[in-house]
Parts: structure tokens; C-alpha cells; sequence
């Protein structure tokens, strides 16, 4: 059965996906054409699907995607989201949910452009992305082995003003006791940071420690998720909230227009 921090952080991954539903709802309306780039197992794509004219999902897996065919009434794309395999000015809106730290520096700005491409004039551009500011200390490197680089709101603000002139920053917040369990989650010590984090990247490299590898199915644990809400049932997405960044916002959000 799925622990109490586990089932938070699903629901805070799908809170992003209900405010970027309801950003897209409220500005563009229900007859549009919807990309998710990053869209792993489907979940969250299925979860806006029924809003929206058309939801097509793209993601670099092929396992991701296996299981996300489930969902069988939206179309489903293999592919790189730097290279994205659709024409100019295909979709109404794009969302990449937790995924833009995943991505090489360097590979950054051409992710952004593709977007901007596929996007129609008018188009909307939402992500989510983990809170620097919340969980890392002054150059310290992401402790999640899996992420590339990890933005505060000032740099995220930056680098998507480069593409999208027109863009700004909100933070996903929560109701305190929530705020406290994720802070609680995310603490590093200055020896951890500093110290023992490094060292374990040498030791890795030099194949001295094994590699870090993802465990378990997503699928898995999504459906884990379902069965969670009746345990964990005084939880729930409404104890989420859109708010100004603040230095503890759980995850950035970020909206961008193409004009």
C-alpha cells in the first residue's frame, strides 16, 4: 500500500494538472487542441482529456507509453520533446508537467523553441518544475539523481522570457500542514549537500557505487494511488493552491503566451 508521502506527492503532480486545466479552460475554452510533452504513463493526460476537443500525449519512453495506451481515446506520440514531430501551429495549448528539469542545459532552449513552433498564435505554454529556493542550498546540484538542473522562480522567469516574451511565475502552494510534510520531505543537511552528495556522484562515475536506476511501475503506483484515497481521504486537491512565489512554494508554475 502506498505511504502517506507517496500519495502527497501524486497529488500535488495532479494538482499542477488541475490548474493547468483550468488556466486553459478559463483563456482559451474547451475547443482546443492540447500537446503534453513529458507525458510518462498517461495518467494526468487522461486526467484533462475529457475538457478539451483534443489531447495528444508525447513522451521519450517507449515503456511510458506502452502503459499509457490504456487510455485508448487519446492519441499517443513517441518522441523527443526538442524535436517534436508535428507542424507549425498544431496545438492551441502545450503543457510539460515536471519535466524541463529532466533536461541538459544546453538542450533547454531548443525545448522552448519547439514548443513555441508547434504552438498557434495565441497559444498557451504551461509547466510545472520542482522549487529550487525549497530545496537546495546556494550551487548545490539536485539530490534527485534523475533531474539535470533545478530552477528558482527568478532563473525559470528568465529563461522562458528569452522565448516567450510574454510569461510570468506563479507558485503551487498548500494548506500549511501540507507545506510543513513537503519542506520536512525535501530538508538536506549542509554535510549532505555539500559532502555526501558529491562524493557519491565521484563514486558513481568511477563505478564504484552502483548507478542510480527508477523503481517500480508508474502504472503502479498510479492505480496504488486510487486505492490510497479512502486511507489518506482528508487530503485532497482543493488543499492545493495557485499562489505569488514565495521561497517555500512546493513547485513552480509557469504560464507562457505566443503572441
Amino acid at each position: 500500500m502506498m505511504e502517506e508521502i507517496e500519495f502527497l506527492l501524486h497529488l500535488k503532480h495532479l494538482a499542477g494538472y488541475k490548474f493547468a486545466m483550468e488556466e486553459i479552460r478559463q483563456r482559451l475554452g474547451e475547443e482546443c487542441r492540447i500537446l503534453e510533452v513529458g507525458c510518462g504513463v498517461g495518467y494526468g493526460t487522461n486526467f484533462i482529456s475529457s475538457n478539451f476537443k483534443v489531447v495528444v500525449g508525447l513522451d521519450i519512453s517507449k515503456d511510458a507509453l506502452r502503459e499509457a495506451k490504456k487510455y485508448n481515446h487519446i492519441h499517443w506520440v513517441l518522441g523527443d520533446g526538442c524535436s517534436l514531430p508535428f507542424k507549425d501551429a498544431s496545438f492551441n495549448a502545450v503543457i510539460s508537467l515536471q519535466v524541463i528539469e529532466h533536461i541538459k542545459k544546453r538542450d533547454v532552449f531548443t525545448f522552448l523553441n519547439e514548443i513555441k513552433r508547434v504552438l498557434k498564435k495565441g497559444g498557451i505554454f504551461i509547466l510545472t518544475t520542482p522549487n529550487r529556493d525549497l530545496r537546495l542550498y546556494p550551487f548545490q546540484k539536485p539530490w534527485n539523481p534523475f533531474h539535470e538542473h533545478e530552477y528558482s522562480a527568478n532563473e525559470l522567469k528568465r529563461i522562458l522570457k528569452r522565448i516567450f516574451p510574454a510569461s510570468y511565475i506563479k507558485g503551487i502552494g498548500a494548506v500549511e500542514e501540507l507545506r510543513k510534510i513537503e519542506k520536512t520531505r525535501v530538508k538536506q543537511t549542509v554535510i549532505d549537500a555539500y559532502i555526501k552528495q558529491p562524493l557519491g556522484r565521484i563514486l558513481r562515475k568511477l563505478s564504484i557505487l552502483p548507478s542510480f536506476t527508477s523503481c517500480g511501475s508508474a502504472r503502479l503506483l498510479w492505480k496504488e494511488f486510487e486505492e490510497a484515497k479512502s486511507k489518506f481521504g482528508k487530503y485532497s486537491l482543493e488543499d492545493f493552491f495557485l499562489e505569488d512565489v514565495r521561497k517555500d512554494s512546493l513547485d513552480l508554475f509557469g504560464i507562457a503566451f505566443k503572441e
